[in-house]
């Protein structure tokens, strides 16, 4: 007998494969989402998940082969358990990829804290960059309560096995030398990789180190060593109690490997892990663990050199190997050698002699975490609620690939749940990313996840059934069940009901009865209609002469109450469509109107700067409140206004917000914030939204008067909002034509609607909150909003790459870079442009160094055909309230609107503002800065265009002509000529040097938004109303070409109702 111990029972740890704790996703198919929890604190765990719901009891559940886990992975094994857990090897079945999964029993964790700690443990593992001599560790997740680690799945066993059965001594001596040595160099890069990531092991072992079947030797369970001594302590002799044999892993070490400090329970430094590399080392001539501890295998080699055991696998040692154990195991800390890779370049050396060959495997470097990587690292971290690290690791793994379908799609779900992120941005990023890819992609079912939770099933429907068609018949489970709820759920997704043609100018003001059968609305024209919702059918209401830009229903939808431009207020009976009563008092235009409940009471505001409450009754004005800015004041206009449902409150806005009790005639409190409108009470009383021209909504609480909470999505202010009667939801209508649905208390823009062509100036909610009636155009519309909390899109892991693919990777992408150098060097620039493409397109290689400088070195000899990618270079807050901006090339600098003035602000110095323009009286609607950057023109609502010196904020020339607004500006290439155009509709051509116009170019008497001139100065495209762009010939003045907007609807839709607001040409 060789005096081998045994390694049975709770002794023997397989760990055939380094394994971290989670579950997975296909990037082809839509996964089960595995129990990732979202922001809204539950896990998604899809109907044929059955084993989620023990894993939400937090049940410990023993898995068997066959079992299939969360519908994504199927167990085929268990690769080995002891007292700390068991490992299984398991197999998703949507990448068809073979996985270790470490599973710690449940009563390793005393409590709550040790459970955290095991995690932060295997979380540095997770961290660790893959090389091709650590097993990689991809995830942890929590399934059945208990925190798993899912790692790389090595197909050849354990060392320790290897030993124990004998495999590793096959062969002649030399052959079987060589073997070791071989294992031993592979150990000794990998933990060198691990010290110089600043982790020590501290558990080095033959059975901490995995193989496979090529001979690569991976080391594994890292961190894992600390976090198994949870539940346990080590007795104060450095022994183990029990039956337990020297082997097992106890108080975060194996005795039989420990190096002197870690049983004396010093400070540990990376030569504790040159200790038990020695130690196990030595194991592999020995054949067997000789000595009683780790501190006694000094000894141990010493009389192996003197006189090896009969029954040594291996009858001698080469000497060098052993004076280099020796140095290894030296009691002193500070005598040991410091640093792996450089003992393995000695072993190297001793490989040579000893096998009479070069050592064959180079020394790879670490293959950097990619956005696939860290993507998962991110889910991990979610998954045990450490969100802002998610978002790091997340936004890390989209700068590094912009258009990673995983991480774009993940750190969208994150950012908007938060309320950082609308809607629409996120579905216009998963777009990008499908268009980046150029045909199917998992950015196609990750979309249709997005439109479930948006509640856009139509949207849903057409990518899921693509995407289910061709997935695996076991891993398309959750696509299928996706589907499934899609086609149920369809009738009561969110979606247009209904449009209602027939008022003749602007719609100002909708409103919407209780159980949303009545809808009113109002228009530019001073006319009135009542429409039937269901049939479409509208009444008229006459009487009024100018303007309405205010109209409200009572809830059973029997009274109706209109304000207009002459300061005219009416109520009207809706039955008869009889005017019953004009309310009159205000010498201006009525911007707002409000009936209570109960229909007793009403309120109106208006430019005249008062706000009147009314008996509805006997008409009688049973108060009067002046603005808070007085009568003459500075916007004192009343905007808006509301009243509360009991006729007590009512909030307005007239310079300032303000909530007035009307019954005491008193201020009860000012809303600090320059609010123009909207400004909406909940039902309650507890809050208020109120929005201003910093393009932001904002939700209050009346009882402090503090800010909750900003919502803000659109680049254009809200024009209007209201809240559903439980104040949990609002919806808000916007200058450029967006209706949003919002969670007022996230700040979480839930979903985005292309309502109206250029503003949505009404909005009204039926009494259940899942109807919305806007206004805006020429036309009135009804919504149906999404069932709230229907569905909740999973997060998605990557498939997990290896060292071995992501070097690949990294090789390939070297040499098409070096090919496409040379094809340049010999002006073969198409070609070199394909290589670089073709580089670009490997996974994590799109945002590459060097392929991005070979691109750019590229564009300045080619034809630019389009926008490749995009990606946020930086955000810089602003303090303006502009819409207009044009940047510079390299995006430097940018010359801004702000209401009347021009800012000129610098990135690259944080935001910071260098030069100031002012000289226009009124707002700035348009600017432009020349290609050389000397110059800035900018267009006025006062109707001029002015020629500014950028270097000193001199205005140099005024040009005018114009008889409306200047809606856009432009430079001609060289800088010698100005364009502009605006709403008298003409396009104008000026010679800025002298002032001089040189042509006028007429539009048809509609207003022009944009205008372009030719690179090569020969014409000039204009856009604007009509749905119209018109190609324009400079010198002759003749229109070569006009353009139609071939989306509009010709049979249902005015040819004045659109407007074209952007004209590019390209080369």
């Amino acid at each position: 007998m060789r005096g081998r111990r045994s390694l049975g029972g709770q002794g023997r740890e397989d760990h055939r494969s380094c394994p971290p704790s989670g579950a997975a996703e296909s990037p082809g198919v839509a996964s089960s989402c595995t129990g990732f929890r979202g922001l809204r604190g539950r896990p998604h765990y899809p109907g044929a998940m059955r084993q989620g719901a023990a894993a939400a009891a937090g049940e410990w559940r023993d898995w068997r082969v066959g079992d299939r886990v969360l519908g994504v992975y199927e167990v085929t094994g268990a690769l080995g358990q002891g007292g700390m857990g068991v490992v299984h090897r398991v197999r998703h079945l949507g990448w068809g990829t073979d996985l270790a999964v470490k599973s710690p029993r449940p009563e390793l964790f005393g409590d709550k804290a040790d459970k955290e700690r095991f995690v932060r443990e295997a979380e540095t593992w997770v961290g660790l960059e893959l090389h091709p001599h650590l097993c990689g560790c991809h995830y942890v997740r929590t399934i059945d309560g208990v925190p798993r680690v899912f790692a790389e799945y090595v197909n050849g066993g354990s060392l320790r096995e290897s030993i124990d059965e004998g495999r590793l001594y096959r062969g002649a001596r030399e052959e079987v030398v060589g073997r070791i040595l071989d294992i031993a160099i592979q150990m000794a890069r990998g933990l060198a990789h691990a010290h110089l990531s600043g982790v020590v092991h501290q558990d080095v072992k033959p059975g901490n180190v995995l193989l496979d079947r090529q001979g690569t030797a991976k080391i594994t369970d890292f961190g894992l060593a600390r976090a198994r001594h949870f539940g346990t302590r080590l007795p104060s002799s450095g022994r183990v109690a029990g039956e337990a044999t020297l082997l097992v892993t106890h108080g975060g070490l194996t005795p039989a490997y420990a190096s002197p400090e870690q049983v004396r329970g010093a400070p540990l430094s990376r030569r504790t892990d040159v200790w038990s590399f020695a130690v196990s080392v030595l194991e592999m001539f020995t054949g067997a663990v000789t000595w009683g501890v780790g501190s006694a295998a000094g000894a141990a080699l010493a009389a192996y050199r003197l006189s090896p055991p009969l029954d040594a696998p291996v009858a001698s040692m080469p000497p060098a190997l052993a004076e280099l154990l020796e140095r290894c195991l030296r009691e002193r800390v500070e005598e040991r050698p410091d640093d792996l890779a450089a003992v393995a370049g000695e072993l190297s050396e001793v490989y040579a002699r000893e096998v009479a060959r070069p050592y064959p495997r180079r020394a790879e470097n670490a293959a950097e975490h990619r956005a696939d990587g860290l993507n998962n690292r991110a889910m991990s971290l979610l998954d045990l609620g450490r969100t802002r690290e998610a978002e790091a690791a997340l936004a890390e793994a989209h700068a590094a690939d912009p258009q990673h379908p995983q991480a774009t799609y993940n750190l969208g779900l994150l950012r908007w749940r938060s309320g950082t992120l609308a809607d629409d941005a996120l579905v216009d990023r998963l777009e990008s990313a499908r268009a980046s890819a150029g045909g199917p992609s998992p950015a196609d079912h990750l979309l249709a996840h997005v439109h479930l939770e948006r509640g856009d099933h139509e949207a849903a429907l057409p990518l899921l059934r693509a995407a289910a068609a061709t997935a695996d018949a076991d891993a398309g489970t959750a696509l299928r069940d996706a589907l499934a709820h899609a086609e149920r759920e369809h009738a009561a997704g969110g979606r247009l009901l209904a449009t209602f043609t027939g008022h003749r100018a602007f719609v100002h003001a909708v409103s919407l009865s209780a159980d949303g059968s009545r809808a009113l609305s109002g228009d530019d024209a001073g006319d009135v209609r009542l429409w039937d919702t269901a049939t479409g059918r509208p009444r008229a209401l006459e009487g009024h002469r100018a303007a309405v830009h205010a109209v409200c229903l009572s809830p059973d939808g029997r009274l109706a109450l209109t304000g207009g431009h002459d300061g005219d207020v009416r109520l009207w009976d809706t039955a008869t469509g009889r005017c019953l009563r004009r309310l009159s008092g205000h010498t201006g235009s009525v911007r707002a109107v409000c009936l209570t409940p109960d229909g007793s009471t009403a309120l109106t505001g208006g430019w005249d700067g008062t706000l009147r409450w009314w008996d509805v009754a006997t008409g009688r004005c049973l108060r009067v409140v002046d603005s808070p800015e007085g009568p003459g004041g500075t916007g004192r206009e009343v905007n808006a206004a509301c009243l509360s449902a009991d006729g007590r409150l009512a909030l307005f806005v007239g310079g300032q917000t303000v909530l007035w009790d009307l019954a005491d005639d008193r201020r009860v409190r000012t809303l600090d914030r320059g609010t123009i409108w909207p400004a909406v009470l909940s039902h309650d009383r507890r809050h208020a939204l109120t929005g201003g021209d910093d393009r932001a909504l904002v939700w209050w609480d009346l009882a402090t008067g503090r800010s909750l909470r900003t919502l803000r999505a659109d680049a254009r202010p809200p024009w209007t909002a209201e809240l559903s009667a439980d104040g949990r939801f609002a919806v808000s209508g916007a200058i450029g034509g967006t209706l949003r649905w919002w969670e007022p208390a996230t700040g979480r823009c839930l979903r985005t609607y292309d309502a109206h062509f250029a503003q949505v100036t009404s909005v009204s909610l039926s009494a259940d909150g899942r109807r919305v009636l806007t206004g805006g155009d020429h036309r009135v519309r009804l919504w149906q909003l999404p069932a709230p909390d229907a569905y909740t899109a999973p997060f998605q892991i990557c498939r997990p790459r290896s060292h071995t693919e992501l070097t690949r990777h990294d090789d390939r992408v070297a040499a098409l870079l070096d090919d496409a150098e040379s094809a340049a060097g010999r002006q073969r620039y198409a070609d070199a442009l394909a290589l670089v493409a073709e580089a670009r397109a490997l996974p994590g290689h799109e945002r590459d160094t060097r392929a991005l400088a070979a691109w750019h070195r590229l564009s300045l000899v080619t034809v630019r055909t389009g926008v490749r990618g995009a990606w946020p270079a930086g955000t810089v807050e602003l303090p303006t309230s502009g819409t207009q901006a044009h940047a510079t090339a390299d995006g430097r600098r940018a010359l801004c609107a702000d209401l009347d003035t021009l800012r000129l602000w610098d990135f690259e110095d944080g935001g910071r503002c260098v030069r100031t323009f002012d000289g226009h009286d009124g707002a700035v609607e348009a600017v432009s800065l020349s290609a050389d950057e000397r110059f800035a023109l900018s267009g006025g609502e006062d109707g001029t265009v002015r020629l500014w010196d950028v270097r000193t904020g001199r205005c140099l020339s005024v040009l005018e002509g114009h008889g409306a607004k200047v809606r856009s500006v432009s430079f001609s290439g060289d800088g010698r000529f100005a364009f502009s155009g605006g709403e008298d509709g003409s396009v104008r051509w000026w010679e800025p040097a002298t002032g001089r116009m040189l042509r006028a170019y007429e539009y048809g008497g509609q207003g022009v938004y944009s205008v372009c001139p030719s690179a090569d100065g020969r014409f000039v495209l204009s856009s604007g109303q009509g749905s119209r762009a018109r190609l324009w010939e400079l010198d002759s003045g003749r229109r070569a070409r006009t353009f139609e907007d071939l989306s509009r609807d010709a049979r249902t839709e005015s040819p004045l109702l659109g407007a074209l607001h952007s004209a590019r040409l390209t080369a």
